[in-house]
């Protein structure tokens, strides 16, 4: 297993599907029922499904400060206040696009007026390039963790957009590992200034910083077992990889997505993250046909040490290496109390991965410094309801989010987003099972 999961290029097909569905299913009773199809596949590409939606868009390349170009997508509406959205750990833009338009964040937000960035960590499928280093040959491509995205990604994608549309500032919207890097970038002597004059608003939907009490299966397995461990010493590169030596274990993903109607998703997804009653099947086939799209062993590792370790602390390189990097034999501990931009944090009832005590002591941690903006938490909600759930739970959040966003956005451009909130959308794309 170990195996597939850091190079499922180098695993016959055959095996990785035993190995795929031994991990899956072990203790578990799955009926097969009939197929059903998708409104995304695994071929479809961003630029095409925007236009087939009628969405202007363009594409993006981003030049980080050490040296990766990552890729990035805009729903454009010039001039309108601009939300950069940050996707999850194994994730890319594409988590924000595939439910049905109407409960799509990034298309809503889109009609709502926003100008929409969907930038994508270092390492995914959309941001496998590098000025210097090949990632299917050099292993320093991926030595990095989620605290390199913070102090590199981040700040070079708000300067990025920044310049391509002429404003000053702009909203952060991040999920999961999205939160994790810009937790640190609030935290980091070299980037908080920055962001604190950049970044008008935070929004946390499922953070995850602190992981002591995280109940995924997955991350269970990554801590208890120290597979992470394993697999870094193994094959220290790249972890679940959607290239094109991923693509067969993709496609073994959505093809039992498929047959089992969704179940088989609802299981994948609960082996990281947990499912919920109000996740629309339809939408979780649809993130498994671009799910997972592939991280560093080492970002893996990252949070299996904050899962032990029980702190929301640097990489720990082991005591020798900890002394030359950080001038001290343990990973220091990054503080949260130094949050310098006004937060929004969503959480979810169902979620494994950012459970609910660790929320609470990530809200007592931010509270003190006054930067705590709004808090909420969604009880039947899992770690990927914001955006696999069905129609139900989208009122539930959505229009909060609209509110926390509104009192955020430039006067000047409220009553553009109040006009164009009234627009309609394309629907029904999610087909049903025959």
């Amino acid at each position: 297993l170990a195996q597939v999961l850091a190079d499922p290029g180098g695993v016959p097909a055959a095996m990785s599907v035993r190995l795929l569905v031994l991990a899956l299913c072990t203790g578990c009773a799955v009926q097969i029922s009939t197929q059903s199809e998708t409104a995304i596949s695994f071929q479809d590409k961003i630029p095409d499904y925007l236009a087939s939606l009628e969405i202007p868009s363009e594409s993006h390349w981003v030049e980080t400060d050490d040296g990766y170009i990552l890729g990035a997508f805009r729903l454009a509406n010039p001039g309108r206040p601009v939300l950069l959205l940050q996707h999850g750990i194994l994730a890319s833009a594409w988590c924000w696009l595939i439910n049905d338009p109407e409960l799509s964040p990034a298309l809503r937000l889109y009609h709502l007026g926003y100008d929409v960035w969907l930038t994508n960590t270092r390492g995914n499928t959309f941001s496998r390039n590098h000025t210097k280093w090949n990632p299917d040959e050099d292993e320093e491509f991926w030595a990095f963790s989620f605290t390199d995205m913070g102090r590199y990604d981040v700040p070079s994608n708000i300067a990025y957009i920044l310049k391509a549309t002429g404003k000053t500032d702009l909203i952060f919207v991040g999920w999961s590992q999205g939160t994790s890097q810009f937790f640190v970038s609030m935290t980091d002597p070299k980037v908080r200034e920055y962001v604190k004059s950049t970044v008008r608003l935070f929004v946390a939907l499922s953070p995850v910083a602190f992981l002591a009490n995280q109940k995924s299966n997955f991350f269970a397995a990554l801590g208890n077992m120290h597979v992470a461990d394993a697999v870094m010493a193994y094959h220290p590169y790249a972890f679940l990889d959607a290239t094109e030596t991923g693509a067969p274990l993709q496609r073994i993903n959505e093809f039992f997505c498929r047959v089992t109607m969704g179940i088989m998703c609802k299981l994948t997804v609960d082996l990281f993250c947990g499912t919920s009653p109000e996740d629309e099947w339809g939408a979780i086939t649809n993130m498994s046909a671009h799910f997972p799209a592939g991280t560093s062993v080492r970002s893996m590792l990252h949070y299996q040490q904050l899962y032990l370790s029980k702190r929301f602390a640097e990489f720990d390189f082991g005591a020798e290496k900890n002394l030359e990097v950080y001038g001290n034999e343990t990973a220091p501990a990054m503080d949260l109390g130094q949050a310098t931009v006004p937060t929004a944090l969503f959480g979810a009832g169902h979620d494994l991965l950012s459970d609910l005590e660790d929320l609470s002591t990530l809200v007592t941690t931010i509270a003190p410094t006054e930067m705590l903006e709004f808090s909420n938490v969604w009880p039947q909600f899992s770690h990927a309801t914001w955006f696999v759930g069905n129609p139900t739970a989208f009122q539930k959040w959505f229009p909060q989010l609209v509110r926390v966003l509104a009192k955020y956005t430039p006067a000047e451009s409220q009553a553009q987003v109040a006009q164009a909130s009234a627009g309609t959308y394309k629907s029904g794309l999610l087909r049903q099972a025959t």
